[in-house]
């Protein structure tokens, strides 16, 4: 049952990223915040749900990005540069 239920939420993530592109970013953070696949490795066995919630994030937001729904104008500001700086250092 708990299989059938993550299959269902993996469908409507990817069904909504047409519509509400968000759903996909707040699903790909919730599962890398509480990490479920370790609380119940019985549901989540065989199915790379990290890859998928990151995969759908992406092409949500290259959906987002064609339709010309997101401002990169707020990414352009010091703290932003400084913290590409700091990835790209370590």
């Amino acid at each position: 049952m708990g299989r059938l239920i993550l299959l269902v939420l993996i469908f409507l993530t990817g069904f909504s990223i047409f519509y509400a592109p968000w759903v996909a970013g707040v699903g790909y953070v919730i599962n890398s915040l509480l990490q479920p696949q370790y609380v119940w490795p019985w549901i989540f066995q065989g199915i790379p749900i990290f890859s998928i919630t990151a995969g759908l994030t992406i092409i949500a937001f290259l959906i987002s990005f064609a339709q010309k729904k997101i401002d990169l104008k707020i990414y352009n500001e010091k703290q932003n540069w400084m913290i590409l700086l700091i990835w790209i250092w370590m």
